[in-house]
Parts: structure tokens; sequence; C-alpha cells
């Protein structure tokens, strides 16, 4: 247990990171459990249990919580199973001696993949545009209705004669301010940000993280951030848009910088 609070203490401090802990409850068996924090120590921990301390290793478990019994109790019985499993497998008879070797990996195309970000990026801010803005979402929307896995929307709206300022320097404080995950895109006049597999509170601090870049760049009063989320404002990709967008003309009306749907009422 007081492996797993020294665990969860070095995730918080590490907050853009996932930091692991090897540990062997066996010879010749090893296992890593890792923890991480998606925007800041206030929000609930994920952990991850893999059956090896290598990259690439298989993903036993994961989830999100703040128990660490539930999570000891957990990792003792998955890491039982998986020697268990091993041993069971070193016995079969005919099985090789060494694990298969995979191929080599194919080479990866840059040069298709550059063509084909330029082909759905706005050269001039290097964001998505619109009609990645609507793929995204749907996107987003079928793996919610498969796995219930929430997520949220940012919507920035910004003045007409603020956009025209340092736009490429604009595109890279945004990007530099979001998780690698994050899709952020052109929307009509404003900017859109889905956030995959984020719940309402770590949303929040998200987009004050980005209020204050914003400010930096473009000054007080010159923005306004609505934040909506499925499924806890809705569960409808168009109520959430319209729910987002409302949410930032509240944060206009009401001089701050970011609000969320519902928080007029």
């Amino acid at each position: 247990m007081q492996d797993l609070e020294l665990l969860l203490q070095s995730a918080k401090e590490s907050p853009s990171s996932t930091i692991g802990l090897p540990f062997h409850p066996e010879k010749d068996q090893e296992f890593t459990l890792s923890a991480s924090f998606a925007f800041a120590s206030e929000s609930t921990p994920k952990w991850y249990l893999f059956d090896s301390e290598k990259n690439g290793s298989t993903l036993l478990w994961t989830t999100s919580t703040q128990h660490l019994d539930l999570v000891r109790a957990k990792v003792q019985d998955l890491t039982r199973t998986a020697m268990s499993n091993s041993k069971t497998v070193a016995r079969i008879p005919g099985m090789p001696a060494k694990p298969l070797e995979l191929p080599a990996p194919t080479a990866f195309n840059t040069v298709a993949y550059g063509q084909c970000l330029m082909g759905v990026t706005n050269q001039e801010i290097g964001l998505f545009n619109e009609g990645c803005f609507f793929w995204f979402l749907s996107l987003e929307f079928d793996r919610f209705q498969r796995f219930k896995t929430p997520f949220s929307l940012l919507i920035i709206s910004l003045n007409k004669s603020d956009v025209r300022g340092p736009l490429p320097e604009f595109g890279q404080k945004l990007k530099a301010s979001i998780r690698s995950v994050d899709l952020p895109c052109l929307f009509q006049n404003s900017l859109a940000l889905i956030l995959p597999q984020s719940e309402m509170a770590e949303s929040r601090l998200c987009a004050l993280r980005l209020a204050k870049v914003m400010d930096e760049l473009l000054g007080t009063g010159r923005f306004s951030i609505g934040l909506a989320n499925v499924p806890d404002t809705c569960e409808h990709p168009g109520v959430l848009v319209s729910a987002a967008l409302e949410a930032a003309d509240f944060a206009r009306l009401n001089d701050k910088a970011v609000m969320t749907f519902g928080e007029n009422s």
C-alpha cells in the first residue's frame, strides 16, 4: 500500500506523464503498474497494469479510481491469474521454447501522411478545418455509444479583429497547451476543441489553462470559452454543440473567460 501511495504522489507531481512502478511478485515474472493524471492533481488517477516492464507489453487492466485498496486487490488478483496462465502454457506439449518473433514494422509513409494532413488543415492557423470538426465529433459520439466513454467540447469564441493577429503563433500555442489526442478545429467564426475520454471536471481545468494562454495572446475580455460534455450535459452531438455555443455566449455576456453549460441557471 505504501508503494501505491508513493506512486500516486509521483504521478500527481508529474501531471503530463504516466508514472510506472515495476514489481516482481515471483522470479522471472514482471509487471508494471502505472498511474497518471489527465490535467491536474485534483482529477481522478488513471491506473494501468501491464504484464511486463517493456514498451509494448500487454495491458491487463485499466480503470479510474482514487481507492488504493481496490487497486491493490485487483492487481493481486490479475497478477496471480497471469502467472498461473503463464505456467499452464509452459506445460503444454509442442509449444515453442521461445515466444513468436514479430516481423519488422512496415515503414511509415511520412509523405502520404503529410499530404493528408495538409488537405484537412487550415494552413494559416494550423488547425483542422470545419469538416474535420464534424467528422471527429461523430467518431467520438460513436465511441461513446459503444463504450460509454465521456468526452467534452470547448467552443472558443473570438472577436474577428483578434483573429487577424499572429495566427500561426496562436495555433502553435493552442496545440502546445493540450494533449496530443485532443482535436483543435475551426468552427464557424470560432474555434472548437474536442477532448476525447475527458470528464467534465478535468475538461474545465483544460479550459481554464487555455484561458491563461489566450489572455497572453489576445488580452482579457477578447474571447470566451464554453464547455459541454457527453454524457453530463447531453447524449446528442448536435445538442452538445448548441450547449457549448450557449455557454460561450453566456461567458461573454457575464465577462467571464470560461463557463460550463448550465452554470448560468
